[in-house]
């Protein structure tokens, strides 16, 4: 009887390769936003300051002076029209450097003298308005009354002349407030713009290594079954000769 063949030994299954993990992608580096540059605040502007009235009373050696004694001397006893009604030969020095400052002569030499007491008309007094007359009206009409005056004089000159003429009540009026030249303001410099700062690159993910594949595992060979033996054959025996 043959010896049954033994079953093949089933090739031993591979465990299976587990996928390789990715490595972490890394997050983006956010790129710095500019910080917004402000707009300049504009300087303000500076509100001029009116300079004080400037007085000074002429001293012996100077232009103002000589020209004050001059008509004192000699201007008021050999040519009287020549100067306004209440001017006469016994006016102070005070009066007669008022008046040579009016008229602007030696082309202001004469500034106005320092006084005690002065007051320059305002609108709603009586010697304003007679002022005002004087200097739109009467200047046209009756020229001499205002001898060394022209209808571009200042208030206060004509101010005077009515005072030292003792008409409209109008006292001795005081130097005119001369305004400051306002200065140009200064403007602020404009801040040059700060340049945006240059975003740092972002570094490329490095990729993940590529695990090397398993290779699969080498089944183990089946070995090849061993024969049966063959039992030999008995050979019949051989009959002996008949005799």
């Amino acid at each position: 009887t043959p010896a049954p063949t033994p079953a093949p030994t089933p090739a031993p299954t591979p465990a299976p390769t587990p996928a390789p993990t990715p490595a972490p992608t890394p997050a983006p580096t956010p790129v710095p936003m500019p910080v917004p540059t402000p707009a300049p605040t504009p300087a303000p502007t500076p509100v001029p300051t009116p300079a004080p009235a400037v007085c000074h009373t002429s001293v012996q050696g100077e232009q103002c002076y000589s020209s004050v004694a001059w008509a004192k001397n000699t201007g008021l006893p050999q040519h009287p029209t020549w100067y306004p009604i209440g001017l006469s030969q016994a006016s102070s020095y005070d009066d007669l450097q008022s008046y040579l400052n009016w008229i602007q002569v030696d082309n202001g030499a004469c500034p106005l003298p320092c006084v005690d007491s002065c007051h320059t008309a305002v609108d709603g007094e009586t010697c304003f308005g007679t002022v005002v007359w004087a200097k739109e009206t009467g200047i046209f009409s009756n020229p001499q009354l205002y001898f060394g005056l022209t209808p571009s004089s200042s208030f206060e000159a004509f101010q005077g002349v009515l005072h030292y003429a003792n008409q409209g009540g109008c006292p001795r009026p005081c130097a005119p407030v001369v305004a400051s030249p306002t200065s140009a303001p200064t403007s602020t410099p404009t801040p040059a713009p700060r340049p945006a700062p240059t975003p740092a690159p972002t570094p490329a993910p490095t990729p993940a290594p590529t695990p090397a594949p398993t290779p699969a595992p080498t089944p183990a060979p089946t070995p090849a079954p061993t024969p049966v033996p063959m039992p030999v054959p008995t050979p019949a025996p051989t009959p002996a000769p008949t005799p």
